[in-house]
């Protein structure tokens, strides 16, 4: 059954669900439908630019094709909807909920999209250009080659999201959460992802060359071959990482901190890890050739095959450390072990 531009304003307007009808290629631009209960409805084709679905409430209907240019869909619930090809550039989807539901193929640049939460949903090929996501919620979606230039996230978090071929350039993130994804081989080079954390997210192969990462965490995260040189981290946590050949020549690293991170291969030529806290890390045949290591902390690391050539060392920390193969020259400048604290901690470990 179809309904005609008016009597669907009438139903909403009294409280009446609005259950498996047709609207499709109705216009019904700017239409007031806020608050309304929609139920296997067939929006597709239909002209919604500019209308207002304020706390309404879409469940199974079919927006494919629709033009929603201008909407403002804020606080509505939106449960296993199509919106597949849909023209919805600059509409408004704050606050708004969106589980299980198909916007492929579709237009949503310039929209706002802040505190929304989009669970278990195919956002692919998209393009979601200039977007604001500010504290959105995104779980379990899929982007895959769907546009994000010049995104903006801020306190957005990112979960089991898959991003496969999506461009992701010029985005601005900050304290956003990346949590379980598969970020290798993506370019974040001259990016801003200040306060950004990485968590049990693979970041490997990853260009952060000359990016802005100041205080961000990448706990746990696989670092392999990834290349952060001249990449500004200062502050930021690389707590057991794991790293086979990346690259942090001429990084800025200043109070970093590393504990039990294991690293292979990897580079800081040129870096500056000023007292950066590397406590139990794992360097194998790494080279600090003229790094920056003015009151870092080494304490219990596993130092094999490493190069200190040409590196600043003053007051460094070899507490305790395992040596094997490593180039020092400056070893003068180095701390080495403290036997009251040797004792103390042989004392800690002692059983009651």
């Amino acid at each position: 059954m179809s309904l005609t531009p008016d009597a669907l304003v009438m139903a909403v307007h009294h409280g009446e669900p609005v259950v498996e009808v047709s609207a499709a290629g109705l216009d019904l631009q700017r239409t007031p439908l806020r608050g309304g209960f929609f139920h296997a409805v067939d929006f597709s084709g239909a002209n919604l630019a500019g209308a207002d679905l304020r706390e309404s409430t879409f469940d199974t209907c079919d927006f494919s094709g629709a033009n929603l240019e201008s909407a403002v869909a804020r606080g509505a619930t939106f449960n296993r909807c199509r919106f597949s090809k849909v023209k919805a550039r600059g509409s408004f989807w704050m606050l708004s909920k969106l589980i299980e539901c198909g916007l492929v193929d579709g237009d949503f640049s310039a929209t706002d999209w802040s505190l929304a939460n989009v669970l278990q949903s195919r956002l692919d090929r998209s393009n979601f250009n200039t977007a604001q996501m500010q504290q959105a919620n995104l779980i379990e979606c899929s982007f895959v080659k769907a546009s994000l230039r010049d995104v903006h996230m801020h306190q957005t978090v990112l979960s089991a999201c898959r991003l496969d071929e999506a461009d992701f350039a010029f985005a601005h993130c900050a304290l956003t959460l990346f949590y379980g994804m598969d970020l290798s081989k993506r370019s974040f080079a001259g990016q801003a992802l200040v306060g950004c954390q990485f968590q049990q997210t693979s970041v490997a192969g990853c260009d952060f060359t000359g990016t802005q990462l100041d205080q961000c965490n990448f706990t746990g995260a696989d670092l392999s071959s990834a290349r952060f040189s001249k990449a500004q981290a200062n502050h930021a946590i690389f707590a057991k990482v794991r790293a086979t050949g990346a690259d942090f020549g001429a990084a800025k690293l200043r109070q970093t901190l590393w504990p039990s991170a294991q690293l292979q291969g990897c580079r800081f030529d040129g870096a500056d890890l000023h007292q950066a806290f590397l406590e139990r890390v794992q360097m194998t045949e790494c080279s600090l050739r003229d790094t920056e290591l003015t009151y870092a902390d080494f304490s219990h690391a596993r130092l094999q095959r490493v190069q200190f050539d040409g590196a600043t060392m003053h007051r460094a920390v070899f507490h305790e450390v395992f040596e094997q193969e490593v180039s020092l020259p400056q070893r003068k400048q180095v701390l080495g072990t403290d036997e009251t604290r040797k004792k103390a901690e042989q004392w800690g470990r002692q059983p009651a």
